[in-house]
């Protein structure tokens, strides 16, 4: 998990550095057809989405996204539901 998030950080750092990378992001991101760099700039880089009707991009560029945070949720949720948390009381 430390991994990813640091990969992560670094691909959103490494943009900020190079505007090329973001010029490449937001472009995928515009683009009329979806593409694997299209889904990874929504994760990436969810800024490019500002100013951007969501309802004219292609599924298959926001699907990926939506579907891991759909996942995540249902895993949380599916993990609370079988954790067990102890009660704390403030006295």
């Amino acid at each position: 998990m430390m991994r990813a998030l640091t990969f992560l950080v670094l691909l959103v750092t490494s943009l900020a550095v190079m505007p090329s990378g973001q010029l490449q992001l937001i472009d995928a991101l515009r683009a009329s057809h979806p593409s694997a760099l299209g889904a990874l700039a929504v994760v990436a880089y969810p800024m490019g989405l500002l100013g951007v009707d969501a309802l004219q991009l292609p599924a298959g560029t926001l699907s990926p996204g939506l579907a891991c945070a759909a996942g995540a949720m249902l895993g949380a949720l599916a993990w609370h539901r079988h954790a067990e948390v102890p009660l704390e009381t403030a006295a």
